[in-house]
């Protein structure tokens, strides 16, 4: 049977070409988180398949706080919502909540709404440590404001875009909003994970906590190749912002080579004395999907370090 032995050459050829791929990996995510003294831990799924997890000091069986890697499932929330006619992109929070301003879900997942300057910057810190996510008072100080910083239309990220919506997800289901995207994100990937600890008080914007290997099956199951986003993220509602687009709680682009699209989001927890933390989520191709977690707020030109370090090696580019 040639063909069974061409089979196994192109198995074997698959599964070298993986371990390749890891190696070049972790000594990528291991060399950038020695230059910054910092500890990490980061899955790596390719085509469907756990290649596996890299551990620099912290454990793959102990959750990570997503920081703002937790838009993503608030926007997903959204998106199943709307699927099942439950809501509408152009819902408005005034009409959903029953008081607000008279911006669309659409413009809140695309930080388009006009809101402005983000009082969660400041509220965070008082916040932490005390679950479960304070929303409604995102709304009070949006509405203490007599008029936003921000224009509607232009994208202008704001973590109170997607605490709106956790009121408007909570609305439209009937029930609480972890509850709500448990069941309409993380299940139908096989994903586990809740409130952080830490975060929890923040968490439809910033407040999430997983495995890592949990939150790359998400990624890919909504993010893939043949995800319901990842499949044409264009249809469903985005915005031009930093050389990209912007939609449904993530950054994308389509790939150089237009066989699929790049998705990726930063997320940082930044505080004084302890309890900062970052994350890093990316898709490449639709095929490849990673999270990085590490110990410290990372932010600015050293988390582009980070993006071209892993692309270079998982992609295997000079």
């Amino acid at each position: 049977m040639r063909w069974l032995a061409a089979l196994a050459v192109l198995i074997a050829s698959a599964a070298q070409a993986d371990d390749a791929a890891m190696t070049r990996l972790d000594t990528a995510f291991g060399t950038w988180l020695d230059a910054h003294d910092v500890k990490g831990v980061m899955a790596v799924r390719h085509k469907g398949v756990l290649l596996g997890v890299i551990e620099h000091g912290l454990s793959a069986d102990e959750p990570v706080e997503l920081a703002s890697v937790s838009k993503s499932i608030t926007g997903l929330c959204a998106l199943s919502l709307v699927q099942d006619g439950r809501l509408d992109w152009d819902d408005t929070v005034s009409a959903r909540v029953g008081k607000g301003p008279d911006v669309t879900l659409a413009q809140l997942l695309t930080h388009s709404a006009g809101l402005g300057p983000d009082s969660t910057q400041m509220a965070m810190f008082l916040w932490r440590d005390q679950p479960p996510h304070r929303s409604a008072d995102v709304l009070d100080q949006v509405l203490e404001r007599s008029e936003q910083s921000a224009e509607v239309g232009t994208f202008s990220y704001n973590n109170e875009n997607y605490a709106l919506i956790g009121l408007m997800i909570e609305e439209a289901s009937g029930a609480p909003y972890a509850e709500t995207c448990t069941k309409r994100v993380l299940d139908p990937a096989g994903a586990e994970g809740g409130a952080a600890a830490a975060s929890g008080a923040f968490m439809p914007w910033g407040g999430w906590a997983m495995r890592v290997n949990d939150y790359a099956a998400l990624h890919e199951h909504w993010f893939g190749r043949d995800g319901v986003v990842g499949a044409d993220p264009f249809a469903f509602p985005h915005v031009e912002a930093w050389d990209a687009y912007y939609g449904l709680g993530t950054m994308f682009r389509q790939s150089f080579d237009g066989s699929g699209y790049h998705f990726w989001h930063f997320g940082a927890l930044c505080f004084a004395n302890d309890g900062s933390i970052g994350a890093y989520a990316v898709s490449w191709f639709g095929d490849w999907s990673l999270l990085a977690a590490y110990d410290d707020c990372i932010l600015d030109d050293t988390l582009i370090e980070l993006d071209n370090a892993l692309a270079r090696a998982g992609l295997d580019l000079e």
